[in-house]
């Protein structure tokens, strides 16, 4: 579940819940950088946030998906685990890929800048 600042941005870009996945919790962040157009144009992997909330949320000015440990770490800080009556935790563990999903769409789709 995300912290209220996170979840704020997170619904800014459609989210309409406050429990996620964390493919959901990306597909959501990556709709909130295109939206406010965070990229860089010329490098589209780096997020300029300085001038916007989420870098206030995040602690940074800027940041580059091709870093995923980093942003993953950035982003935990900002969710609260949720477990479910089994015990085990409702947010799945979400394994990066080499250019992050950020700019996937739900269906998996890479989402074009």
């Amino acid at each position: 579940r995300p912290k209220v600042e996170f979840c704020s941005l997170l619904q800014h870009a459609g989210a309409t819940k406050d429990v996620f996945t964390m493919k959901e919790v990306m597909f959501y962040l990556g709709q909130y950088i295109i939206q406010k157009q965070l990229y860089d144009q010329k490098q589209q992997h780096i997020v300029h946030c300085s001038q916007d909330a989420l870098g206030r949320v995040l602690g940074v000015n800027s940041f580059s998906i091709k870093e995923p440990r980093v942003l993953f770490a950035m982003i935990t800080k900002n969710l609260v685990t949720v477990r479910t009556q089994g015990n085990n935790t409702l947010c799945s563990l979400f394994t990066f890929s080499s250019y992050s999903p950020l700019f996937r769409s739900q269906s998996g789709r890479r989402t074009t800048l």
